[in-house]
């Protein structure tokens, strides 16, 4: 008989650990450390609901959740958060990121458990058909590393075999891409059901030296003309070009829009490109994925920071096209680069692109009508009931 399958998210080892055992012998369970790791793994472990932390560092679960409900997949998803905030404020937001339910801890796995079913039975949620059994995305974790481990992300049901592509290279082999070793303990590798798309087995590089397609780089910038100005760079030498205004953007477009190579700024909103830099960095499916660091902050001290985060490459600005071409270049005709299998075309990105465009745009009229009936009626209720302006609130909000 299927049962469901539950993602468990919290940057706390012990709380994943005493969750996972108490909803396991009903459950089948897969495991996240953080917002990155759960977005992977809505696309490799392919949950029937969720159990989110609430509060955690980089991609809170109020981001997470947001992020969830723009996927085509999953939007319809049950998402719990578990939080330590009991304040209406924080449950509101909650709610209107998209929660089912809002549970504050502190943490009773039994209640977890509890509400779990509670959930199921009241949406009814069937069983997701799933491409991975929970035995084989165990087996996968446990044969990481191997030459014979296929990466999930690169596999489709109709086409379970890999074809390992790499750019053909046109300089001396270089070293592999290296990530500090202190980045990723063991316990985190071990709470991980996923292989990384950006493997360095020296037998996959070597088994096929003919690209799949064209690069895909995402350029990552809060300053409009300046990522204007780096896409087109890019675009000129016929990479496909994906950008993002933020790390937190980068990180939801990492998963879905699958780059080859990533280039960021430091100084950004929301996230910033160390912070987005750590987040790759100890999550296994990213820790060889090419990242160029482009900065204004291009002192000693910041230089030898991010390269010790595990950045690949530091262009400071202000920068010459050609320059950053070369270095861009000099990366991808590495023999251990790798021009992963993509789920969309640059063409369904565009088309998608758009269609988002389009919706916030619509998105913002609405809270524009909605805040000018809000007023109208806080004006009418101010007047009093005899004054007969809520009667006509709903007429002058045309």
């Amino acid at each position: 008989m299927a049962v469901h399958r539950i993602l468990l998210v919290d940057d706390d080892v012990d709380i994943l650990a005493v969750v996972g055992e108490t909803i396991r012998d009903k459950f089948e369970v897969i495991q996240a450390v953080d917002g990155l790791d759960a977005l992977h793994h809505l696309e490799t472990g392919e949950p029937d609901l969720a159990v989110i932390d609430y509060e955690m560092p980089l991609m809170d679960g109020f981001e997470l959740c947001r992020v969830i409900r723009k996927h085509e997949r999953f939007r319809a998803m049950p998402v719990i958060f578990l939080s330590g905030h009991a304040a209406k404020a924080e449950i509101t937001k909650g709610y209107k990121s998209g929660a089912n339910l809002y549970l504050t801890k502190p943490i009773d796995p039994l209640r977890i458990l509890k509400n779990i079913e509670f959930t199921i039975e009241h949406e009814k949620i069937e069983v997701r058909e799933k491409q991975y059994t929970i035995e084989e995305l165990r087996d996968l974790r446990e044969r990481d590393g191997e030459d014979a481990t296929p990466p999930l992300s690169r596999l489709s049901p109709s086409d379970p075999a890999r074809s390992s592509a790499t750019a053909k290279p046109k300089t001396a082999h270089a070293d592999p891409i290296q990530v500090t070793p202190e980045l990723v303990s063991d316990e985190e590798l071990e709470l991980q059901f996923v292989e990384p798309d950006y493997e360095d087995s020296q037998s996959s590089r070597a088994s096929d030296k003919a690209a799949s397609g064209p690069v895909r780089v995402m350029a990552v910038e809060n300053e409009d003309d300046a990522r204007e100005l780096l896409g087109a760079i890019l675009a000129q030498a016929d990479y496909e070009v994906i950008t993002a205004v933020d790390g937190l953007a980068a990180v939801e477009r990492v998963v879905k829009y699958q780059p080859d190579l990533v280039l960021v700024d430091l100084m950004m909103p929301r996230m910033n490109g160390f912070q987005f830099l750590k987040s790759l960095r100890q999550n296994i499916a990213y820790r060889n994925l090419p990242i160029i660091v482009v900065t204004a902050k291009a002192s000693r001290r910041d230089r030898d920071y991010v390269m010790k985060l595990g950045a690949t490459a530091f262009i400071a600005k202000p920068y010459e096209s050609e320059e950053l071409l070369a270095d861009v270049a000099e990366i991808v005709n590495r023999a251990d680069f790798v021009v992963a299998a993509k789920r969309l075309s640059i063409e369904e990105i565009r088309y998608a692109e758009k269609l988002e465009a389009a919706e916030k745009r619509d998105d913002k009229k609405l809270d524009t009508r909605e805040d000018r009936h809000a007023e109208l009626q806080r004006l009418a209720n101010e007047d009093g009931p005899a004054s007969g302006h809520g009667d006509h609130s709903g007429h002058d909000d045309h």
